[in-house]
């Protein structure tokens, strides 16, 4: 013999067994905790879209917490608020892809204009008047990028002699003229100094331009 008293149970149901015969005495669907949210495929609250511009192009309040249907007894007070603020948001979303439509008139752009800055306004003097149990709200603007506060120290360089060439690459440095010979260190990675001897002579009748003099540097 299977017991299902305890799966009955999970439904609020109840069950008697006598052998192998089982009747079901009562059972009734699982209580709602929660209400149906607007956005719910299931929720017949919600208004259409055509309804919600419609309304707000009357001069209705976008956010009407008496137009809440709130389908379970005794629900927090702030399902009506948080389902109000949403149908709100939908609203002024509802406005603005009307607007968006080719071919709306010009007059019926302006009040649509009017009522959603009417309704932005609306929203955020609800969000800074409204408490609620266990949700805190803050009102702000979106963002995809995060600076933090702490900043990456950035190396400083230090230059020990003056500008050698201001000007383009292609034009002849007047410090590279005439008898001009000098030495590069530079340390690799394993700590080894490596030094270069530079004699711009060995150019010839190359023009000693800043382009010119790194190219011959780099064959050394």
């Amino acid at each position: 013999m299977i017991d299902n008293s305890y799966l009955l149970g999970l439904f609020s149901g109840t069950s008697t067994s006598t052998g192998s015969t089982t009747s079901l005495a009562s059972l009734t669907s699982a209580r709602k905790k929660q209400p149906t949210a607007p956005w719910s495929t299931s929720s017949k609250s919600m208004p259409e879209a055509s309804e919600l511009v419609r309304s707000a192009l009357g001069g209705r309040k976008i956010i009407n917490e008496a137009s809440q249907d709130i389908d379970v007894q005794n629900a927090s007070g702030d399902y009506k608020k948080l389902f109000a603020m949403y149908q709100g948001l939908e609203t002024l979303t509802q406005l603005a892809n009307r607007a968006s439509i080719k071919g709306v008139s010009t007059s019926e752009l302006a009040l649509l204009q009017k009522r959603f800055t009417a309704g932005l306004g609306e929203v955020g003097d609800y969000l800074a008047s409204t408490t609620l149990e266990g949700v805190r709200l803050v009102q702000g603007v979106s963002s995809s990028v995060s600076k933090s506060t702490s900043g990456v120290k950035r190396d400083q360089p230090d230059y020990v002699t003056g500008p050698i060439h201001e000007g383009a690459l292609t034009s002849e440095v007047a410090a590279f003229q005439g008898n001009v010979a000098f030495s590069i260190s530079a340390k690799r990675g394993n700590g080894e100094t490596l030094a270069v001897d530079v004699d711009l002579n060995d150019m010839g009748a190359t023009p000693r331009t800043l382009d010119n003099v790194i190219k011959h540097i780099n064959t050394e």
